[in-house]
């Protein structure tokens, strides 16, 4: 496996056909992180293509001074907020279906409770996304980070250019922000 610094060598000395190598490695991990900013696949699939030629583009720039993957997430998540403002959207975050349950966990339903109280799936995870939707930006990408890929708090940090302690601050108010939410709407579903 040729190493990141040599494609980018000779991507930058003109074997610009190199650069697939870079977008066969990343593209998975940029498309998931575009479709924790979108709702359509599309709309990911727009970002992600954006975010590579960016990148590309601006090859030169980078320095090495961070990882490539902290570089290039870096410029998905510009390119992600540059869609959205293009689009004028305010929907940030919507989750594969299979990453879903794992957010669901928050509710902590006993299963003791009234029937009536258990919301269906669809209409928890229509919650969760809305209520994703609402949390403060920087929270918002470190639990998109977090959550939906998977990635270290260290890897979080970097990309955000935080500590790891912020990271995980911007993690845990996340969280309790959504418990609190999702708990207050399911007790005032309970009313109706």
């Amino acid at each position: 496996m040729i190493s990141e610094d040599k494609i980018i060598e000779r991507v930058l000395d003109g074997e610009t056909d190199m650069f697939r190598l870079l977008v066969e490695r990343y593209h998975e991990r940029i498309f998931i992180l575009s479709r924790g900013f979108v709702h359509q696949l599309q709309d990911a699939e727009d970002i992600t293509q954006e975010t590579f030629l960016r990148a590309f583009i601006s090859l030169g720039s980078f320095r090495g001074s961070s990882e490539f993957s902290t570089w290039l997430y870096r410029i998905g998540i510009n390119s992600a907020y540059t869609f959205l403002r293009k689009r004028e959207k305010k929907s940030i975050l919507s989750f594969y279906e299979s990453k879903v349950g794992a957010i669901a966990n928050l509710l902590q339903t006993n299963k003791n409770d009234n029937p009536h109280r258990i919301l269906s799936s669809k209409e928890v995870q229509e919650l969760i996304y809305r209520e994703i939707d609402r949390l403060p930006q920087r929270q918002r990408v470190a639990f998109i980070f977090s959550r939906l890929d998977e990635m270290p708090q260290k890897e979080i940090a970097q990309i955000m250019s935080l500590s790891v302690h912020a990271v995980e601050s911007l993690i845990q108010r996340a969280k309790k922000q959504l418990k609190e939410k999702l708990i207050s709407v399911i007790n005032e579903n309970d009313l109706q």
